[in-house]
């Protein structure tokens, strides 16, 4: 079993709801939630870099965990997720934010061989909740892809 950041009670998660798969980040890094966000395009970023939110406080990388070309991800009818990862802001784009969920960490399983969707090195695993699964990201690996300091992730575009 995989344990995650040695604490074992329940605790809430945003869910994500990207393609057919559902999605959890534990609640705390979460900053803001924008519906229809309008992006600039980022063409010579990592992979998973669909473009930069001007919000508040700055521009702002947003990633598509699925690695869809603009085509297939209509931005306009997406949200994103403002995240806090440490000294790191930047957006994940979500096909729907469906709902709040408890998860207990003790839960959590290593993903089963042959998924797909998200890459496998950002995810924690998967996590059964009443017969549905969840798959736990890694935001902290999520930075890593991001400033290009992943796997095949090409440069990064966080400072």
């Amino acid at each position: 079993m995989v344990a995650e950041r040695g604490h074992n009670r329940p605790t809430a998660h945003v869910t994500l709801r990207l393609g057919e798969r559902r999605y959890a980040i534990d609640i705390t890094p979460v900053q803001e939630i924008v519906h229809s966000p309008e992006l600039d395009p980022c063409l010579d970023g990592p992979e998973l870099v669909v473009g930069m939110f001007d919000s508040s406080t700055g521009a702002l990388p947003v990633l598509d965990l699925l690695g869809r070309p603009p085509d297939e991800c209509p931005v306009s009818r997406m949200a994103l997720v403002i995240l806090q990862v440490s000294n790191t802001r930047l957006c994940l784009i979500a096909d729907e934010l469906p709902e709040m969920v408890e998860l207990d960490p003790s839960k959590v399983v290593p993903l089963p061989s042959g998924a797909n969707g998200a890459p496998d090195e950002l995810l924690r695993g998967v996590v059964d909740v009443g017969g549905r699964d969840y798959y736990l990201l890694d935001l902290d690996q999520i930075v890593l892809a991001c400033s290009g300091a992943g796997p095949g992730r090409g440069e990064g575009v966080l400072k």
